[in-house]
């Protein structure tokens, strides 16, 4: 089973549970049926799960993030990872789980989970796409959001490296996303809702210049003033906040902000927001350091301002055919609670579950339940990290309740 630790001894051989794709082998088997697709592909990253559980259908098909917010570099700051470590991620984007494989002292696995199904087929794309395309074919790709040869490139060099689900996704959807004449890669997804209402708010308010110089300035001070001069009074203000910021949907719909996190924000989103943005301008470049911000206002990467797997390094480790660390990586396409419980016992050292706790009910059981999974799964020792839209969140007494400190 692709859910095993490494290192299995004989005191753990008897834990070892079986994973989904072995039982539907199983069952296809006694019927005369092949096995599931996903035992004939040559690499083996994805893990099987059942296309037609009914939870998959809530997402419609599509995938809510093109990109992941969460900053990379700042979780090997805190956690500092090393090659003896086994972590459980989001897989969100992909683009996390990338960075941590591309580190000098990459974990030894990484196991990247997310219920919807296209999410698991984004983070296919890009493995295949460093297997098999060359580096300028992967900029293109994921730096710039746009090929314009994208279906030769998948039926001719990517599929081998692809499950059939994912290769059948990308045959459909993909030489629109990547289409050059398009919008992009970068200006797909639930989220492109959010980028494209800020897109019309610059135009509509002719700011659209100040953006652009935003992204270009080369000092701190010289950034900090556009800020507060041209585009803050613009972003931050009453009408803004009451139509798009303020509202429900447009917070869930574009932002994938739920009700329930919503609520962690405090009585004011707009304060929320303004709280967020006024340091990020006085303490990170967007021009040369910040490549969230800069993505989401020029809709690409630059050269010299990309997430640490696009880089040139990046790229020698990935599409090494000898020991890439991308052949660390297992996508789970499943709840989290099923994945711990399919793990073997105390197995992951490190749990990132990114901000989804925020979208539990304090009146539920699902924290607790997942809180107990975790502990479950995690070695003595291991850390869990989790970001909230809260600086004090109600469930850190349940992690201490349940046996954490």
């Amino acid at each position: 089973p692709y859910l095993a630790p490494q290192d299995i001894t004989p005191n753990t051989a008897d834990e070892l549970k079986t994973s989904k794709g072995h039982e539907a082998a199983i069952s296809n088997q006694k019927r005369n049926l092949p096995y599931p697709s996903l035992y004939y592909q040559d690499d083996i990253y994805r893990v099987y799960y059942d296309e037609m559980r009914p939870e998959y259908k809530q997402f419609n098909n599509q995938y809510i993030y093109a990109f992941t917010w969460e900053d990379p570099r700042e979780d090997d700051k805190i956690l500092k990872f090393t090659k003896e470590d086994t972590v459980l991620a989001i897989t969100s984007a992909g683009d996390n789980i990338l960075s941590y494989a591309q580190l000098p002292n990459a974990p030894r696995r990484i196991h990247c989970v997310d219920l919807n199904p296209s999410q698991g087929h984004l983070m296919e794309l890009k493995l295949a796409a460093f297997k098999s395309l060359t580096r300028k074919e992967v900029w293109d790709m994921f730096g710039v959001g746009k090929i314009a040869n994208f279906k030769y490139l998948l039926v001719n060099k990517m599929a081998p490296h692809m499950s059939s689900n994912a290769f059948q996704y990308w045959y459909q959807v993909g030489p629109k996303t990547f289409d050059v004449y398009g919008y992009g890669l970068y200006d797909t997804g639930f989220s492109k809702w959010a980028l494209r209402m800020a897109k019309y708010l610059f135009k509509f308010s002719n700011t659209k210049q100040y953006i652009d110089q935003l992204c270009s300035c080369d000092t701190m001070k010289e950034q900090i003033k556009i800020w507060e001069t041209k585009i803050k009074p613009t972003l931050l203000n009453p009408v803004v906040s009451k139509l798009l910021i303020g509202n429900p949907i447009f917070l869930w719909k574009a932002l994938g902000v739920p009700a329930n996190q919503a609520t962690l924000m405090g009585p004011s989103v707009l304060k929320y927001v303004k709280d967020t943005f006024e340091p990020l301008i006085t303490r990170s470049l967007i021009s040369k350091d910040n490549y969230f911000y800069y993505l989401t206002l020029q809709g690409q990467y630059s050269p010299e301002n990309c997430p640490d797997y696009l880089t040139k390094e990046a790229y020698k480790k990935f599409s090494s055919t000898d020991n890439s660390p991308l052949d660390n990586i297992r996508i789970h396409t499943d709840f989290l609670n099923d994945v711990f419980a399919r793990l073997t016992t105390n197995s992951l050292t490190i749990a990132i579950i990114m901000d989804h706790m925020d979208w539990f009910s304090p009146d539920g059981k699902e924290v607790d339940e997942e809180i107990m999974a975790l502990h479950q799964a995690l070695c003595v020792g291991g850390r869990v990290m989790l970001r909230s839209a809260s600086p004090k969140p109600w469930y850190i007494d349940n992690f201490k309740k349940l046996g954490f400190s």
